[in-house]
């Protein structure tokens, strides 16, 4: 076991407990003992920024269309319903701050890109981010147009490549090291603005090789989304610096038990 623990990240809040991305299944991510949680943000018809995930309501909601093509005095009126029958409500960004001030830890804001608006949601986020600029945010995306649109007006806040276990992924040169042992990191960092503080790659891409490296490239290494014993006693081991769970309850008491 490494000398410091892992960060317990609560990944769209306590989703195995409550609603995914709602106020509830945040504050419950910090009842259950989660060093931050981790929540994903898209931009509304009329501009407003919400909670939500998916790429259409569908699945959640029962309604047609994207959070874009509704505006949010509408969306305020759905009705959120995950796999479990339990029911929630879209929260407004504003409302997840009140909370947030409520809370130490990191809050991991993902810009969830749908529909190509990268840039004009990343622009919403920095105009929101504004207003409370002293907690420690962490900005993530897979989108590479998003985290660089937001260099000129943001230069300060830091920021998180998001990588998934695909080739077509945007950062994906993160994890793709040449045969010298080296990344395309210089690069991507540059695309940021510089202010490139961690990497956030999906479980499958964890090895002792990449982590090394990132750790060598002053990067917290945060792995998503680890749900087992065995995975987390891996990630530990290899050295990952946050775990994103859907267990953060889980997470603790196994860290707790584990002594790390």
């Amino acid at each position: 076991m490494p000398s410091s623990a892992p960060k317990v990240i609560a990944h769209r809040g306590a989703r195995l407990l409550a609603v995914e991305n709602t106020l509830e299944a945040l504050r419950i991510g910090f009842a259950e003992g989660a060093d931050g949680v981790e929540f994903d943000v898209q931009l509304t018809r009329d501009g407003e920024l919400v909670l939500f995930h998916d790429d259409d309501l569908q699945a959640l909601t029962g309604a047609r269309g994207t959070i874009a093509s509704w505006n949010f005095r509408d969306l305020r009126q759905l009705t959120v319903t995950d796999k479990q029958g339990r029911t929630g409500k879209i929260p407004h960004f504003d409302q997840v701050q009140e909370l947030l001030a409520e809370h130490d830890g990191v809050a991991n804001l993902e810009i969830k890109v749908v529909d190509g608006n990268g840039q004009r949601l990343a622009d919403a986020v920095l105009r929101q981010l504004g207003q409370s600029p002293e907690r420690p945010w962490l900005i993530s995306s897979f989108d590479r147009a998003a985290l660089a649109g937001m260099t000129a007006a943001g230069p300060d806040l830091p920021r998180a490549l998001l990588i998934d276990n695909d080739p077509r992924c945007d950062w994906w040169s993160a994890a793709d090291i040449g045969p010298d042992g080296t990344t395309a990191l210089s690069t991507l960092a540059a695309d940021v603005g510089g202010h490139l503080q961690a990497i956030h790659p999906h479980g499958l891409l964890l090895t002792p090789e990449r982590v090394r490296h990132w750790h060598r490239s002053g990067l917290a290494v945060n792995v998503w989304t680890l749900n087992e014993p065995a995975h987390w006693s891996l990630a530990v081991a290899i050295g990952a610096d946050g775990i994103v769970t859907d267990d953060p309850g889980g997470l603790a008491t196994w860290l707790d038990a584990e002594g790390a």
